[in-house]
């Protein structure tokens, strides 16, 4: 997911995606499925997992939004002006994406 305004996040295709990331070296692909998910059925080359909900307890991460600007910090931040860091979100079916950008965007 990317923002589109302040509100809510804006769901793109994986054409986009992939032009997104290919575009932009500020781009940032997280998976935020679950670490099982994650492990077991396999994830995109290059993407960074921080999950939304995890085992034991399937509840959103209090971290969450922590972790990610861990994840973007860790790449040297650009200007805003220049070259601003995407965030795109995946899950399996859109819902958590959704959330998770949500929190995010507060």
């Amino acid at each position: 997911m990317k923002q589109q305004d302040s509100t809510d996040p804006t769901a793109v295709t994986p054409r986009q995606a992939h032009t997104m990331l290919a575009k932009n070296p500020q781009a940032y692909l997280i998976d935020i499925r679950s670490t099982m998910e994650h492990l077991m059925v396999g994830h995109p080359v290059g993407a960074i997992h921080v999950p939304w909900l995890d085992e034991p307890d399937w509840v959103p991460s209090p971290r969450f939004a922590a972790q990610v600007r861990e994840v973007l910090l860790g790449g040297l931040l650009g200007s805003e002006e220049e070259n601003p860091p995407q965030v795109l979100l995946i899950c399996r079916s859109g819902r958590r994406s959704l959330e998770a950008g949500r929190v995010l965007i507060a």
